[in-house]
């Protein structure tokens, strides 16, 4: 984020547009188009889902930083407009060791359970490859019938099914037939698998592209 909004500066100083890569909804402005993952907005959209699924009470573990932010902040306001109850917010440190992150995920499962009125839910808004910790401290306590888990697009990984618990988790990402189907053509292209936001910045060029076509009128 203070990358994307120090270009974001230097560009506009010059009466420049920017695309810049970022979470952070918040940077659009005229001039500027922020591309990025909206956290904010599959954050709502995952909540939207639980709570069709019965979910009424959800705690949420997240990364420090924009991100994270941005993702609780949708949470905050699906929940909100919906009815539901957080009942607890935790933010972690992106390098937390594994002994914070069993506490972390103790405190927000004991929230969860003190309604057992209530379906309850837990959001965890990390990286697929950063769920390990996660799996191994929910596994301790709730080795069947752990509440239910949600994500974001981070989770659109071949990882997850093979963590502990996850294996019918949900989370809020593009249509996976989608996601295989270019993941597979950048193997093919370039001999191994993309970046995380690889999608996301070739869709930024084929987006110009377009626009440059339309503005010559080819």
């Amino acid at each position: 984020p203070a990358a994307a909004a120090n270009a974001t500066r230097a560009a506009t100083a010059h009466g420049a547009p920017i695309l810049a890569l970022t979470a952070d909804r918040r940077m659009a402005e005229p001039g500027v188009f922020a591309m990025g993952h909206a956290a904010e907005a599959s954050a709502t959209r995952i909540v939207d889902f639980a709570y069709r699924r019965g979910v009424r009470v959800i705690a949420a573990i997240a990364p420090e930083g924009a991100y994270g932010k941005a993702a609780l902040r949708g949470l905050e306001g699906a929940a909100a407009g919906r009815g539901m109850r957080v009942a607890a917010i935790q933010e972690l440190p992106r390098d937390a060791n594994a002994t914070a992150i069993e506490r972390a995920t103790a405190a927000a499962l004991a929230a969860v359970a003190v309604a057992p009125d209530a379906e309850g839910a837990l959001f965890l808004p990390f990286p697929a490859e950063e769920l390990a910790p996660f799996a191994a401290a929910i596994q301790a306590r709730h080795r069947s019938n752990p509440p239910m888990l949600l994500g974001l697009e981070g989770w659109d990984s071949a990882l997850l099914p093979k963590l502990p618990g996850f294996e019918h988790a949900y989370y809020a990402g593009a249509d996976p037939r989608l996601s295989a189907s270019f993941r597979a053509r950048y193997v093919a292209a370039f001999g191994e698998a993309p970046a995380r936001d690889a999608a996301l910045v070739y869709d930024m060029t084929a987006m110009l592209a377009a626009a440059g076509r339309s503005a010559t009128g080819r």
